[in-house]
């Protein structure tokens, strides 16, 4: 358009035009696309370059037999890794209980030292990543917990030092960088992986190695996934049941490992089950002044779980949407999803929460032979998996490599 048109040109780089394509894209997204930055401190080419990634992503994801930018990262097998929202920076926990800060819109993935390594790592297999977005602040600004694991993500036996960091954005556009500083730290106590009949929710702000304040909760069910939500309550998730709990008291305590046996179970707000076959990850949501909703994918369907703030009124499930029974997902966002089909394949998923629901839009996503063998042995090991919908990122961490897929025109530079 710029090369063909002399007064296109000339409008199209005026700040206020981006500004307004910019207001039409986050009216369009039930979700809260992600600003690194306060809006006033992008530049017009950095508008410009934030609006198209978003807006390649949606044209993509859509389209059929479409190449991806493919990158690697050579990593330790059993490290976990984690992606900021926005998909910008990939966090991965090594072994010594360092971070390495991964900043993927960087060509050459520029990496940096986030968290220094620990002391007392020796015994310990990986440590994993949590994080809590500060919501408050227009600049990028986060809580980072690094606690110990075994390989599979299961909490080791005895003292469990949680580290607590502070982590923000310095820095401006594409010389931006993390900072971490740490917080709080204290011991807590677990029994290992074969006992997950209870929750302990901590304040960590208020808890130390001699004495916690916190709460112990007994869902009865085997818990899966649990996620903290506004207005201190609380989800648990398994296969077939959703629990929510209200009005989570906490009170100081002496450090020990509650009773995991012999225990009647806390009775939640509200429950649901059935016959889902839920994938136990809770790391999509999107909040608004009245509701938060978050997405649950099962073995064949995506539901959606909005959960009032008006502790009054009950939650309630939407859907199912339906996808193919032979595909296994991988990542769901709130329009956009990835699963494997068969051995070596993977797909995209497109589907909205209109009130008619339509038939998903479902394409291949062309990978590189390489990483197709790779995924012919998937079935032998865990892949951790994201998806940054809003930019058509992919993350894939199988045995010692992270792939880096791009699916954005904007992104992948192929037209």
């Amino acid at each position: 358009m710029r090369q063909v048109c002399k007064r296109l040109n000339e409008t199209s780089r005026i700040r206020e035009v981006w500004l307004s394509q910019h207001r039409q894209y986050v009216a369009e997204k039930e979700f809260q696309p992600t600003m690194e930055e306060p809006l006033e401190s992008y530049s017009r080419e950095e508008l410009e370059r934030w609006v198209l990634e978003r807006r390649g992503a949606d044209q993509e994801w859509a389209l059929p037999g479409r190449s991806v930018r493919e990158r690697t990262i050579s990593m330790e097998a059993t490290s976990p890794i984690f992606v900021v929202p926005g998909g910008r920076w990939l966090l991965c926990s090594i072994s010594d209980g360092s971070v390495m800060c991964h900043d993927l819109d960087h060509r050459d993935i520029r990496t940096s030292i986030l968290i220094p390594s620990r002391d007392n790592s020796d015994d310990v297999t990986s440590y994993r990543l949590a994080i809590d977005i500060d919501n408050a602040v227009p600049r990028l600004k986060f809580n980072l917990v690094t606690f110990p694991s075994n390989y599979m993500g299961d909490s080791l036996f005895g003292n469990m030092d949680i580290m607590i960091w502070s982590v923000k954005l310095c820095g401006h556009g594409s010389t931006a960088r993390l900072e971490a500083h740490l917080l709080h730290s204290f011991l807590a106590y677990e029994p290992g992986a074969m006992i997950r009949s209870y929750i302990e929710v901590f304040n960590w702000k208020l808890s130390k190695s001699s004495r916690h304040r916190k709460t112990v909760l007994y869902p009865g069910v085997e818990s899966k996934a649990v996620r903290l939500l506004p207005g201190n309550r609380l989800i648990v998730l398994n296969s077939q049941v959703v629990l929510v709990y209200n009005d989570i008291e906490l009170r100081d305590e002496q450090p020990s490992i509650p009773p995991p046996f012999s225990h009647s179970p806390t009775t939640p707000q509200w429950r649901h089950s059935g016959d889902y076959r839920f994938q136990t990850r809770l790391n999509v949501s999107i909040s608004n002044d009245e509701v938060v909703s978050l997405v649950l994918p099962s073995k064949e369907q995506i539901y959606r779980l909005t959960i009032p703030h008006n502790p009054d009124v009950d939650p309630y499930l939407t859907g199912p949407i339906y996808a193919d029974q032979s595909a296994t997902r991988s990542s769901t966002g709130f329009e956009k999803a990835l699963f494997r089909e068969g051995q070596d394949s993977l797909v995209k998923l497109g589907f909205s929460w209109g009130s008619t629901m339509e038939k998903p839009t479902k394409q291949d996503l062309i990978v590189s032979p390489h990483l197709r063998g790779i995924l012919c042995f998937a079935d032998n090991y865990i892949i951790q998996t994201f998806l940054v919908e809003e930019t058509g990122r992919i993350i894939l961490h199988p045995r010692k490599m992270i792939y880096i897929l791009d699916t954005s025109v904007f992104l992948t530079g192929i037209e």
